[in-house]
């Protein structure tokens, strides 16, 4: 029944996401990293994730900057000052198609002549495929390669200035031909779940909320009455306000317990710490065993 109803969602509300929760219902291995990109208005770029960035030339990577000021930011455009030149601002990994067109188009406030532009294209491990460039034009095509999960835009300034750079109504889309402008919305009442910390909201000390997914993978026997620890990588962690555990076995699902002592057939969470997820397996040797947990706590920092 779930599936069909997905089957049925018309792609002009659910870019991508019908096609992904098919696959995850028939058994596809889940993606590491399904964040804020995935349900959303046509306008595929969020402008306030936008961060300093450069590029060098063809086959390079974009990296992070440290000649750019950000003077300002809105959800509809971003200001910028630069000491060097070829620096810009750069987009987080966006979810996409292979073998598609997609177009980008903003506007700058030096002109398009002092206008770079460079989309480059990831596998699902995020691993470089092909960069496209282009220089003196407000609007870049490109045809993602047969194997791409991801894109990242950067978009610079060629000479350096002490002037900010306005750059607005930046927008990626699918196509070949740009539509109207229209900001980066998301539907605010979807879950997120992602390999990769993310905020959800506020705890009732008014702490921001995060939420973390941490995934447990051995191909080999997890043997008896053995207590084992998973880094959970998180940062500064003050107070755990949710820990869910799902223990996938052979073909069979089991949510994971309290700690029950001598129970057979079960591993149980045992202690959240610091750096480390701790569980143990009683009274049973497990097969190829994967456990995803889904963390949400606060921060010592905030």
């Amino acid at each position: 029944m779930a599936k069909e109803f997905f089957k049925n969602l018309p792609d002009t509300t659910t870019p991508l996401i019908a096609t992904r929760l098919n696959g995850l219902l028939d058994g596809e291995e889940p993606m590491g990293n399904l964040v804020v990109d995935s349900i959303r208005s046509k306008n595929m770029l969020n402008i306030e994730t936008m961060f300093p960035a450069s590029t060098g030339g063809s086959g390079t990577d974009i990296e992070t900057s440290n000649s750019i000021v950000i003077t300002s930011r809105t959800k509809n455009s971003i200001s910028f000052t630069t000491s060097a030149n070829w620096q810009g601002v750069a987009c987080n990994y966006i979810e996409v198609e292979p073998s598609t067109q997609y177009i980008l188009s903003f506007q700058n406030s030096a002109g398009a002549s002092q206008s770079y532009s460079k989309i480059v294209c990831y596998d699902s491990t995020k691993t470089m495929l092909q960069d496209f460039s282009q220089t003196g034009n407000l609007a870049h095509t490109i045809t993602t390669p047969a194997n791409t999960r991801y894109i990242r835009v950067v978009i610079e300034k060629i000479s350096s200035t002490s002037t900010a750079i306005i750059l607005s109504n930046i927008q990626l889309e699918k196509g070949s031909t740009a539509t109207s402008y229209s900001s980066y919305q998301e539907l605010n009442n979807q879950e997120v779940y992602s390999t990769t910390e993310i905020k959800i909201g506020k705890w009732i000390d008014g702490k921001p909320l995060y939420r973390k997914v941490i995934i447990w993978s051995e191909t080999n026997y997890i043997q008896q009455n053995t207590v084992l620890s998973l880094a959970h990588g998180i940062s500064n962690l003050n107070e755990v306000i949710k820990c869910n555990g799902m223990v996938k076995w052979s073909n069979k699902f089991m949510p994971m317990t309290t700690h029950y002592t001598n129970q057979q057939n079960e591993i149980a969470i045992n202690t959240i710490d610091n750096n480390n997820i701790n569980f143990t397996s009683y009274n049973e040797n497990w097969g190829a065993t994967r456990i995803v947990f889904i963390l949400e706590y606060t921060k010592t920092t905030d």
